[in-house]
């Protein structure tokens, strides 16, 4: 169960990357636009722009490595324990078919490992695009507590038509994002999810029937991968969510 949810992972983000790739390609210069905000007011302030920039590295650069140690470490593994070389001719014993090792991994990586890779990257993009919205709902938080701590009660229409300007635009940036990435995010948890717990049912269950190719340190070790998924990974969707739902202090 959970290799199979991993691997269908990859596969269900393509198809919907496919479904949606007119509303994704817009999405680029949507972002842009957003971030550029209006001539009146920013949704990100410039000393926040190196940090988004670094964030999105970041973010990208964990999740994609994180995926290459899985896959590096469960083919070493494999390979170690089966007694298998990269000349060797059996590697889809027992089929009466003769692929080298080093044919068979370059076959997986294409087809198996590079869509799981662009899932990653998707799931990086989601991530990154919630921690604008964080940011931005954050200053707008910022400036309307700031408002109502001024001594003067009276409160310009143009700084009033600013703010709704503002909210305005984040609403619909929003709605741009779950447009483009609603299901695919739905997608990503179950399949998490769906690994998570059949590697946590692994180590349960009674492993030594698993043979020679089950190593519960190995397994711990995706699960705990898996789970950061669900959990670290997912803070600034967390803190986005909060973030929205938090009244300024009127």
């Amino acid at each position: 169960m959970p290799y199979l949810c991993v691997h269908f992972r990859g596969l269900f983000v393509l198809v919907l990357l496919l479904v949606k790739r007119q509303k994704v390609q817009t999405l680029p210069h949507f972002v842009d636009k957003f971030c550029c905000g209006a001539k009146l007011q920013l949704p990100l302030k410039k000393d926040q722009n190196h940090m988004f920039h670094t964030f999105s590295l970041v973010i990208t650069t964990a999740l994609v490595l994180s995926y290459i140690a899985y896959d590096y470490y469960d083919w070493i593994y494999w390979l170690r324990v089966a007694n298998k070389h990269l000349f060797d001719t059996d590697a889809l014993e027992p089929l009466p078919i003769k692929v080298t090792v080093l044919q068979y991994l370059v076959q997986w990586s294409l087809w198996v490992d590079f869509p799981l890779h662009v899932s990653q990257l998707i799931f990086a993009c989601i991530i990154t695009l919630a921690w604008i919205v964080y940011k931005a709902v954050q200053n707008l938080h910022v400036e309307l507590n700031a408002a109502c701590e001024r001594t003067s009660l009276v409160v310009s229409a143009a700084d009033c038509n600013t703010w709704r300007r503002e909210h305005l635009r984040i609403l619909v940036f929003v709605e741009e994002i779950k447009s483009c990435f609603g299901e695919i995010l739905v997608i990503l948890y179950l399949c998490d999810l769906g690994t998570l717990a059949g590697l946590v049912a692994q180590v349960l269950n009674n492993h030594a029937e698993s043979g020679i190719y089950f190593s519960v340190p190995l397994v711990l070790g995706n699960a705990l991968l898996f789970a950061s998924y669900q959990t670290v990974f997912a803070v600034p969707l967390v803190m986005a969510y909060e973030e929205v739902n938090r009244r300024p202090m009127l």
